[in-house]
């Protein structure tokens, strides 16, 4: 598959005639990732240039002079304005890719159904509605991303596309699950989030090739049996849906390591949710369970989220979590940092924000590989001095607390890199003073 990253716009800004402005050495100009005004302007280079960038020109036609880019593999067309493509596009037989990110297309160009080389064809940012039978023909697409277009179905055609891997329908019109996607066994990557999908065919067991299957936001009240023949599957989000359970073949998802299951109407979990041993990511973020399950088998996990809970103790069982290197306890009730926090070391990353917190205990120095401590908007008047003893501490997030002074320990803190200090009740000069602490860190008031 492309190496799509190597085509972001965002790292290949730099205008022809900035490049020579810079270097004054026509000779040093790398075509490849110079971001061009024109197809005119790239064509002393067309015999051999593989890479062709016009990004953010505001260009609303490509020259016919395309077709002189014979050698061409990728093209990336990103921030223009252009609504069609010329016919001469189809004379470049060895282009693999095509960005044609943030444009004004309303319809798909069938001048692209007629590259068969293509790879990877990316519209996302469009207004496209539809998609054409002929897209059957891209008999070696790989990577098609619509994200963020207006497109209400696929074509019958589509199941024709047998060696795409990825899909991205993310932010569309869709209002049931297409079932040509379940003919493509193929698929690897499917995202249909944003859209108004509220079930599961059975057809989807088929996808047992699938290893990322992204449905949040859209209109799920439940998820049927079928979702277990995924057999594959490495990373499921199904947040911001109205789901109240999950079907017990869950449990079948032996190879799952990332589980989002936030803003959902879970009143329970079925018991056999334990047995996804592999899980590394688990996102349980505002939910509505008076109770979490059981989650002490889940001590593969490395980031675990239970942001917005109300949540006011922690299960002691977390304690045996070894790989957990980070806890999201955001907007939740806790009136000082869960006791277990203290045995778990190997935490790096920390947010306890929105809480009632009154004070950083002490024992918060136990945690000492910590890299990040968010504890922003609580009520922290006081800070202990030994949390000096954080020495891998590079980030310390403490605006919108009642903070009048800091422990002059802090100056001990040679990894700080950040410290937020907005919004507290630090006058002029303990400001002042904190700024001396700290001279290698910036400090934000």
């Amino acid at each position: 598959m492309p190496d799509y990253k190597k085509l972001n716009p965002e790292e290949v800004k730099i205008k022809r005639e900035q490049f020579l402005r810079k270097t004054n050495d026509s000779a040093k100009l790398n075509p490849d990732i110079t971001n061009f005004a024109s197809v005119e302007d790239a064509l002393p280079y067309a015999s051999s240039m593989k890479k062709l960038i016009i990004a953010g020109n505001g260009l609303k036609e490509l020259s016919p002079k395309i077709r002189e880019f014979k050698e061409l593999e990728a093209i990336d067309l990103t921030r223009n304005s252009l609504t069609t493509l010329p016919d001469d596009l189809a004379e470049l037989k060895k282009l693999k890719t095509i960005v044609l990110q943030r444009n004004q297309f309303k319809d798909f160009p069938l001048v692209l159904t007629q590259i068969s080389s293509l790879e990877l064809i990316d519209f996302s940012f469009n207004y496209l509605e539809t998609l054409p039978p002929q897209i059957s023909s891209l008999s070696n697409l790989e990577e098609l991303k619509l994200l963020a277009n207006k497109i209400s179905f696929l074509p019958s055609s589509f199941a024709d596309l047998k060696n795409l891997k990825s899909i991205n329908i993310d932010v569309n019109k869709l209002e049931a699950f297409p079932e040509e996607l379940t003919q493509i066994e193929n698929l690897e990557y499917l995202n249909l989030a944003k859209n108004q999908i509220s079930s599961l065919p059975e057809s989807i067991k088929r996808l047992t090739n699938l290893k990322t299957l992204i449905i949040s936001s859209n209109k799920f009240a439940e998820l049927n049996e079928h979702i277990g023949s995924l057999s594959s599957l490495e990373y499921l989000d199904v947040q911001y849906n109205s789901l109240a359970s999950l079907p017990k073949e869950i449990g079948k998802l032996n190879k799952l390591k990332k589980l989002h299951l936030g803003s959902n109407d879970f009143v329970s979990f079925p018991d056999n949710i334990s047995e996804l041993k592999q899980l590394e990511e688990l996102t349980l973020s505002s939910l509505k369970v008076k109770k979490f399950p059981d989650f002490s088998k889940f001590n593969m996990v490395r980031t675990l989220d239970l942001s917005n809970n109300n949540l006011t103790e922690l299960a002691k069982y977390l304690a045996d979590f070894k790989n957990l290197k980070e806890v999201n306890l955001a907007a939740n009730k806790f009136k000082a940092p869960p006791s277990v926090l203290f045995s778990m070391d190997w935490l790096e990353k920390l947010n306890i924000t929105r809480n009632e917190l009154t004070e950083i205990p002490s024992d918060i120095s136990k945690i000492k590989n910590l890299s990040l401590l968010n504890m922003n908007a609580n009520k922290i008047e006081k800070v202990s001095g030994s949390i000096a003893q954080l020495k891998q501490l590079q980030t310390l997030m403490l605006s919108s607390n009642k903070i009048k002074k800091l422990p002059n320990e802090l100056s001990s803190m040679q990894n700080l890199k950040f410290i937020y200090l907005q919004q507290n009740k630090i006058e002029q000069k303990d400001k002042d003073e904190i700024t001396k602490l700290l001279p290698n860190a910036k400090v934000k008031f």
